[in-house]
């Protein structure tokens, strides 16, 4: 594919005899491990029309964007450049550059697609670019912030195209103590929870676009608590990022839970209390998650 600069999208076009046929994305290399769809999952249907394919795995219909949008976008990504090197020119980092080359486009979306695969590291500044909405992890909200930047509908949640100046090697450690204060009275809530309910809630982001979620959850001492796909879940709310947010109360002595749409599922998930969860990759032909 070739990429467009006036959008930052990567783009290709088929011929009149394929527009009614479907397209499989792949990085060209190991189109077994690295595409989507997954290996032996049907491809993503054309229907006849111009697709755009978004970083939450959505596929739909895609209006070309009139000049003006790319000439309007372009000052907004390129101002910052010149103005940062007075304050710190060698240590200052751009947020949501994670590949480093000064500027924010579809492959800094993709270098964070391979980190969260475990197929290529970070150093100190790429995961400080990366973290664009600053909650101490690279995933894949991180992903659809950049997306959104790029395609000019930045999300105030993140910090994409902004500068972070003086960064020095003990940075990390200013940063951990921040994170860790707020993680750290996630213990005092769960036993109020435990103690005046004998229920967990169990909450599912659906940011792969399942349509339709189900848990299914068990013990190590009763393995029969649900039969399988589980019971369904109940949609709550949409998130900022247009996102599907599930709940379900289960039983407080379930230990494990998966979530799954009746043939796509994750791995068998810990569960000790109350938690929230969504897709930040895949393993084996199983989804992982965090929380």
């Amino acid at each position: 594919m070739t990429l467009d600069s006036s959008t930052g999208y990567y783009v290709i076009e088929v011929s009149d005899s394929l527009a009614n046929g479907a397209v499989i994305f792949s990085d060209g290399t190991n189109s077994a491990s690295k595409r989507y769809p997954a290996d032996a999952k049907p491809g993503l249907n054309l229907n006849g029309a111009t697709k755009i394919f978004k970083a939450n795995h959505t596929f739909e219909d895609y209006n070309t964007p009139v000049p003006t949008q790319s000439t309007t976008a372009q000052p907004t990504t390129a101002k910052p450049t010149t103005a940062q090197p007075t304050t710190s020119p060698a240590e200052s980092v751009l947020i949501g550059d994670t590949n480093q080359d000064g500027k924010i486009t579809i492959s800094d979306v993709t270098e964070i697609q391979l980190y969260i695969n475990e197929m290529i590291t970070f150093n100190q500044k790429q995961k400080i670019a990366a973290d664009v909405d600053e909650d101490g992890s690279v995933d894949i909200r991180d992903a659809t912030y950049i997306m959104l930047y790029i395609v000019n509908q930045p999300s105030s949640e993140a910090k994409v195209g902004q500068y972070k100046g003086g960064i020095a090697p003990t940075q990390p450690t200013t940063v951990k103590p921040t994170t860790q204060p707020t993680t750290a009275p996630t213990p005092t809530t769960q036993p109020t929870t435990s103690s005046v309910s004998d229920k967990y809630t169990m909450t599912f982001t659906d940011n792969y676009n399942w349509g339709n979620v189900n848990c299914y959850y068990w013990s190590d001492s009763n393995t029969k608590m649900t039969s399988w796909p589980g019971k369904s879940m109940t949609k709550s709310t949409t998130n900022e990022l247009g996102q599907s947010v599930y709940t379900i109360d289960i039983p407080s002595d379930a230990t494990y839970v998966i979530f799954n749409n009746g043939s796509s599922q994750t791995v068998d998930i810990p569960v000790t209390g109350s938690a929230k969860f969504y897709i930040s990759g895949s393993s084996n032909g199983k989804y992982t998650v965090n929380n």
